[in-house]
């Protein structure tokens, strides 16, 4: 029997496959990086060919959960790995090894990055857009996320936040929270066409907090 290794790094759609025949065969995809200070989740598997093997993984802290999983009528054992990388300048480092060989079966380096900056919307407006009132005032709640072409998943929260007008200065409204007060949808909803609303907030989530993002919209 054909001996194999799959390993499968999973970042929310895409993924890094190895397999071992021989020697190994490496597919990268697009996204091919692990972010510091984010859960990336990363599973170990292999079929019957294999007997006994490790995985030693320098450069980043891991966190595992052990299931099992059915395919073909066959079933495997899954270790579920969570990886945390501890240096955006190292690689991760993987090294499969044999157990009962000692044979090392593949040498892998994953580059790491840090977490981007989120996206501030109110509703579904991003920063730079046109809006009329009419839509505007559909808009209550304020969202901290990555746009969806962004891969990677994670949930910030909202702080707090302000609102000013290009056509009123020196005049602000703020609150805390992702919801807009009564005030400040009111305050949205006198701004005449032309004004430039500016919407800053204090965000935390996924091991950052404190930093702001803004989104300014243009009354049309």
């Amino acid at each position: 029997m054909n001996r194999f290794l799959l390993f499968i790094i999973l970042l929310t759609n895409h993924f890094i496959s190895f397999s071992q025949n021989n020697s190994p065969i490496i597919s990268i995809p697009e996204y091919n990086f692990l972010y510091i200070g984010f859960p990336n989740k990363v599973n170990f598997g292999t079929n019957n060919g294999i007997s006994s093997y490790k995985v030693v993984i320098e450069n980043a802290r891991l966190e595992t959960k052990v299931s099992e999983m059915s395919k073909d009528d066959s079933t495997y054992q899954l270790v579920e790995t969570f990886l945390y990388p501890t240096s955006v300048s190292e690689d991760v480092k993987i090294t499969f090894i044999d157990t009962i060989t000692n044979k090392v079966l593949g040498v892998h380096f994953i580059k790491t990055k840090g977490i981007p900056s989120p996206n501030l919307y109110l509703g579904s407006l991003s920063s730079g857009m046109w809006v009329g009132k009419s839509s505007l005032k559909a808009m209550t709640r304020l969202f901290v996320k990555y746009p969806p072409e962004f891969p990677l998943i994670a949930e910030f929260s909202v702080i707090t936040w302000e609102i000013s007008n290009s056509n009123i200065p020196g005049i602000t409204c703020s609150g805390s929270g992702a919801k807009l007060t009564e005030e400040a949808i009111e305050f949205l909803n006198i701004a005449p066409k032309g004004s430039k609303l500016c919407i800053t907030v204090k965000y935390k989530g996924m091991g950052i907090s404190g930093f702001n993002s803004s989104v300014i919209l243009i009354l049309e």
